[in-house]
């Protein structure tokens, strides 16, 4: 049975290595970036063909029969690389299954999750969660400090409770251990995401209030110039606001 072509636009921390996915687990694969050569080298080195322009690429789906699914994601661009992402992914039934082999190439865990738009709903939601978490964690680190309670101790009575998960141990692994690749988002990305929950909720006529909170706290360190850093790193933006030490500095 042949593979579906593929056509890849974007290939950027997480888009280059679906790609990579993509190519290596035999599907026929033709790609466009921007201006950043070096994943376009990498995946035409491993199989794949490039597109000179987005009318290029289009025109040579235009004649097959596309169907339409929304799949966002979650996880980290290392995920991405390994092929573990979670997809959430809307759409028809018919159009689904015939999506999942292309999305098994980079995905561990594909949840459906109703007719096209869902998925994005989904994100949204899972988003808002996980940039909650960082603010919560930051704020509570924060509070900890001023009583005399360390970061260490923290994670001794979180870690292995009920409020553990692996959210929480990406981000302490940053916390901890100072390891800043730990989880590759940025703040502008996360500021992004909650900026697009409060439209959605306000587009469905709903009170937010808690996500306007969230969306403060990234709003604030991206408006000091840290919207490039990492998200775990809002707990040091957190400190410094209240007038405490961070680990590495004097």
């Amino acid at each position: 049975m042949s593979k579906e072509t593929i056509g890849f636009v974007g290939l950027g921390n997480m888009g280059h290595g679906m790609a990579k996915n993509i190519v290596e687990k035999g599907f026929p694969l033709t790609v466009i970036g921007r201006r950043n050569r070096k994943p376009i080298e990498d995946l035409l080195a491993r199989g794949a063909k490039e597109a000179n322009s987005l009318g290029e690429l289009a025109a040579a789906l235009a004649a097959k029969q596309i169907a339409l699914v929304d799949a966002p994601l979650s996880r980290t661009p290392k995920d991405a690389w390994a092929g573990t992402l979670d997809v959430m992914v809307g759409g028809e039934a018919a159009a689904v299954a015939r999506a999942r082999p292309v999305l098994e190439a980079f995905a561990g865990r594909i949840v459906e999750t109703g007719p096209v738009g869902t998925g994005h709903a989904m994100k949204l939601l899972n988003n808002f969660v996980a940039m909650g978490y960082a603010a919560l964690y930051s704020e509570a680190l924060m509070i900890g400090a001023k009583a005399g309670l360390s970061a260490k101790v923290f994670d001794a009575v979180i870690r292995g409770g009920r409020t553990d998960c692996l959210f929480y141990q990406t981000f302490f692994k940053y916390v901890l251990e100072r390891d800043r690749d730990a989880h590759r988002f940025t703040l502008a990305n996360a500021l992004k995401d909650v900026t697009y929950l409060a439209s959605f909720a306000q587009a469905l006529g709903v009170a937010n209030p808690v996500g306007a909170a969230v969306r403060n706290s990234f709003a604030q360190a991206v408006a000091a110039g840290d919207g490039e850093a990492y998200v775990p790193m809002l707990s040091d933006f957190v400190a410094r606001w209240n007038g405490l030490p961070v680990a590495g500095e004097n």
